[in-house]
């Protein structure tokens, strides 16, 4: 458009032939030959979904490192500033002993509260969370 202006329902003979030889191609031949070409590259083989789930493995494991990581800087830095994963307030943690597969419970203060030769059920330890008041 040469003059701002000038609105008109007429095309803007300039702007047409700017606007063709900016987003045309040289050899429309070519450039169809080029389409038709990555189109049949597309469609000729899908990939199966194990392709698809091997494409995404290493990804999925660098950001699952990644997390682990982060998690574990955390639980890292929270015990050091804490001094140790204690519980908070009057809740018990549950311990398990390596060496006989008990249990040992323990206070906010670390100080032992029960111990267990056997280690019990989960429903025994969650009994309290479950019941409803």
């Amino acid at each position: 458009m040469t003059d701002p202006t000038d609105i008109t329902p007429a095309p803007d003979r300039g702007l047409g032939a700017l606007l063709r030889e900016t987003y045309a191609g040289r050899d429309d031949a070519a450039f169809v030959a080029r389409l038709e070409a990555a189109f049949a590259a597309a469609t000729a083989a899908p990939r199966s979904l194990w392709d698809q789930l091997g494409a995404w493995a290493r990804p999925g494991l660098a950001a699952a490192a990644v997390a682990l990581l982060a998690a574990g800087g955390y639980l890292g830095w929270q015990a050091a500033a804490t001094g140790g994963l204690a519980p908070a307030g009057g809740d018990v943690a549950a311990v398990p002993e390596a060496a006989n597969g008990g249990l040992v419970l323990l206070d906010a203060q670390g100080s032992e509260v029960l111990r267990s030769p056997v280690a019990p059920e989960p429903g025994v330890l969650l009994a309290s969370l479950l019941e409803t008041p």
